[in-house]
Order: structure tokens, then C-alpha cells, then sequence
């Protein structure tokens, strides 16, 4: 989704962009000027394969992100040596591109929140009694913190917080979800739409987001975007646009994922007892300025201005000097 939505904002400077499928690149045509591959790492075979083929210059570019606070040498020594630049939803993924190595150019392009969000939804959104959090288990939960979330509900449980954990995931059952079932929750399985996303952000009164690794994490993003708090570790792509009262103490930094060729870092663990405490907080905590400028610097348009035409102009000074 926010590889089309780059798309939309390259199409805005009047850049001709067909999308096709990755798979099909090696059949497709080398009357192309600028080639831009999504995600960069793992589409390095087929890329190399078509320049090759083509015999031709061309530019080439990537959208990838960075999940932890390293990248392999070897993904980098790759994309030094194949593309031209490549863009990145936030500094912490920038800043971790280029302390792995990275020597081509890295731009910072943020995803924007979707304006749709703000829609009517025509579905009724259920939640629970007492405090309502809300959980996103749609893949990848140890990354995304499920069990550190876990410990901090046990705490509010032995405090006697009432609550209920609002649960969105998709059909297939994610492992760690065993852990979340033991408190009050209510698990949302069935697709929902951007109108009905914004509906579920209003209705809950805090986002849990205990993510050990991401490269943006765009769902805290647009619940901030609607007015609902978010609490999150002090470390990581997403304290760009977290209020600080609402960021957790990270307890120490951890390996996100054991056999990952190119996220090869670590990521924090929040302390689970000031996450408990921060969760308890956050629905107390004006952040109506906060949310204002939040809608304001992060709108589709305001980015592709400020930071999106930084990328087209680029490509455009490439081109001439082919």
C-alpha cells in the first residue's frame, strides 16, 4: 500500500509509472528510463537479471525500510553495487541504511495517513468494557511485541485495571495469540476498510504498539491521526511521531529475528511495567496539538512536497546526464 501511494506522489511531478508485477519484470520491455523496485532486497535476483538483459542503462531506484538497527554487509555491498538510490519511510531507517554501509544517496519519504480514515464506516465496531486497547496481531508477533504486551497486561490485571484488549488479526492464528486470549478480549478477524479502520481507532481509548523492530508502523500513525494515543517503545522509527509522554523506557535491546539474511539488528523491549503504566496514562493526556500537527505534516500532499520532490528532482538530474 505505501509503495502505491509513493507512486501517487511520483505521478503528481508529472512522472509516466506503470506498475507491474516483480515476477514479470525478466518479459517486460527495456524501452524504460527508471526502473524502481519494491522491495529492493529481495527483489535484487530479478532486478540483476533484467538489467542484464536490457544491456542498457537504467536507472534504478527502491523502496525498502529498515526492520531492525542493522543491515547485512552483503544486502548492502548488493544494493551499492545495483541501485541508484533508494527511499525510505523514515531517518531511523535512513540512518540505519547508512551506518550499515550504504553509499548511494537514501531518502526519507514518511507514509501518509490515509484520508478515507475520516469516512463513515457502515459496520458497527464492537469493544468492551473499561479501558479498550487496541492490538494489531496481523502477522510477525514476536516483532511486533505480543509478548511484552502480555506482561504488561498481567500487570494492570494484578492491579485490578479493568480492561479488555481489542484484537485485530487476520483468518490464520498468529502463535503468540495464545498469549493474548488469557486476558478480556474481543478478536476481530473480518476485513475491515480505511473508513472502518478509523472507526476502530476512534472507539478504542489507546493503541498498543510494543514493537521490538519496523520501519514505520504506519497503524500508530493514523490512530494519532483520528486523536487516539498511542504508547510505544523510546526507540524506533515511530518515536518521529509519537508524543514523547507516550513513549515506554526501554528495559535493553534484543535481536529481532533469528535467521533474517538482511535485518540483522536488534530492537527494543520495552519495560513492561512503565508500558502498563503509559497505557493507563495515555487516554488522560491531551494530544489534541499534537494530533493537529501530525494531520497537517503528514497529509499525502505535504509529502509529496517536502519530501517526495526531493526524489523526483534527483531522478530528473540523472536523466539529463544520461
Amino acid at each position: 500500500m505505501a509503495g502505491k501511494e509513493y507512486i501517487q506522489m511520483l505521478r503528481m511531478f508529472d512522472f509516466y509509472v506503470e506498475e507491474i508485477d516483480e515476477e514479470k519484470i525478466s518479459s517486460y520491455p527495456c524501452d524504460v528510463d527508471v526502473a524502481i523496485f519494491h522491495p529492493a532486497f529481495y527483489a535484487i535476483p530479478r532486478a540483476t537479471q533484467y538489467i542484464k538483459s536490457c544491456n542498457k542503462k537504467i536507472i534504478l531506484g527502491a523502496f525498502d525500510v529498515a526492520d531492525t538497527s542493522a543491515i547485512s554487509r552483503i544486502s548492502i555491498q548488493l544494493l551499492n553495487q545495483l541501485f541508484d538510490f533508494v527511499v525510505v519511510p523514515s531517518v531511523f531507517a535512513q540512518s540505519v541504511f547508512y551506518t550499515s554501509g550504504t553509499t548511494i544517496p537514501v531518502f526519507v519519504v514518511n507514509h501518509p495517513y490515509r484520508e478515507e480514515l475520516f469516512n463513515k464506516c457502515e459496520k458497527e465496531i464492537p469493544t468492551g468494557k473499561g479501558l479498550n486497547i487496541l492490538f494489531f496481531l496481523l502477522h510477525s508477533g514476536y516483532r511486533k511485541g505480543a509478548d511484552i504486551l502480555a506482561e504488561a497486561l498481567k500487570i494492570l490485571s494484578k492491579e485490578g485495571i479493568n480492561f479488555t484488549l481489542i484484537i485485530k488479526r487476520l483468518s490464520f492464528l498468529d502463535p503468540f495469540l495464545s498469549l493474548l486470549k488469557q486476558f478480556p478480549h474481543i478478536e476481530i478477524e473480518e476485513f475491515l476498510d480505511v473508513p472502518c479502520l478509523g472507526e476502530l481507532y476512534r472507539k478504542v481509548d489507546v493503541l498498543a504498539l510494543p514493537s521490538r523492530g519496523g520501519g514505520f508502523e504506519r497503524p500508530g500513525l493514523e490512530a494519532l491521526a483520528v486523536g487516539t494515543p498511542v504508547v510505544a517503545p523510546a526507540y524506533g522509527s515511530w518515536t518521529e511521531y509519537i508524543p514523547v509522554q507516550l513513549l515506554a523506557i526501554v528495559e535493553k535491546f534484543e535481536k529481532v529475528f533469528k535467521d533474517n539474511p538482511v535485518h540483522i539488528g536488534l530492537g527494543p523491549r520495552a519495560d513492561p511495567a512503565d508500558f502498563a503504566e503509559k497505557l493507563m496514562e495515555a487516554p488522560k493526556i491531551d494530544i489534541s496539538r499534537h494530533v493537529a500537527r501530525i494531520r497537517e505534516r503528514f497529509k499525502l500532499e505535504n509529502i509529496a512536497i517536502t519530501q517526495m520532490a526531493r526524489v523526483a528532482n534527483y531522478i530528473l538530474g540523472l536523466l539529463a546526464k544520461k
